[in-house]
């Protein structure tokens, strides 16, 4: 096993995935036999190949200002176009992540004459759901700002309860239900 865990590094693995295989080949019950990953030979081998490879995931880079605009240069004037712009000026101007931003409710925001709040009520840096507010003040042009963006595709979707983000079908009728925080990342 040891070996194994060996020549998948040498064959340029990452340690998450030979973690990964660890553990679904931990997880096989063949023939009441023990499982080979409780070893210390096996332990020594997989703690050497994180500290030699690293455990850092790499994630990608993030949007900077020239390219949010270069994105919202892009998008069409119509429905899909308002939400799309609202999500990627709401998602810039917040710092959201994907999973935060298609979670957000309608009761989670807060507009006020100085822009929004918005409530995010769980995440991945909160999973006890304490919640953090956060305010979105208005942008100074009108092209850039989320929290008129975000007025403009409730507005137009009619959105007035539950999700934010919603899908649209290929006639631009919004669906209910959420989009996946992957439809999100196809966004721009």
């Amino acid at each position: 096993m040891a070996a194994c865990l060996a020549a998948m590094a040498d064959r340029g693995a990452k340690a998450a995935t030979i973690a990964r295989r660890l553990v679904v080949i931990s997880q096989a019950k063949a023939a009441d036999l023990p499982s080979p990953t409780t070893s210390s030979l096996v332990s020594r081998t997989h703690s050497g190949i994180r500290r030699t490879l690293g455990t850092a995931q790499s994630g990608n880079a993030p949007a900077l200002v020239d390219d949010l605009k270069r994105m919202l240069d892009r998008l069409p004037n119509t429905r899909v176009g308002l939400g799309d712009r609202a999500l990627l000026l709401l998602g810039f101007a917040g710092d959201f992540r994907r999973s935060e931003l298609v979670s957000l409710d309608v009761v989670d925001l807060d507009f006020s004459r100085a822009g929004l709040i918005v409530t995010l009520r769980k995440s991945k840096t909160d999973q006890e759901g304490r919640s953090r507010r956060l305010g979105i003040p208005y942008g100074s042009s009108e092209q850039t700002c989320p929290v008129r963006s975000l007025q403009a595709w409730l507005e137009s979707a009619h959105v007035a309860d539950e999700p934010v983000f919603r899908s649209l079908d290929r006639f631009q009728r919004v669906q209910p239900g959420r989009p996946s925080d992957k439809a999100v990342a196809l966004v721009g």
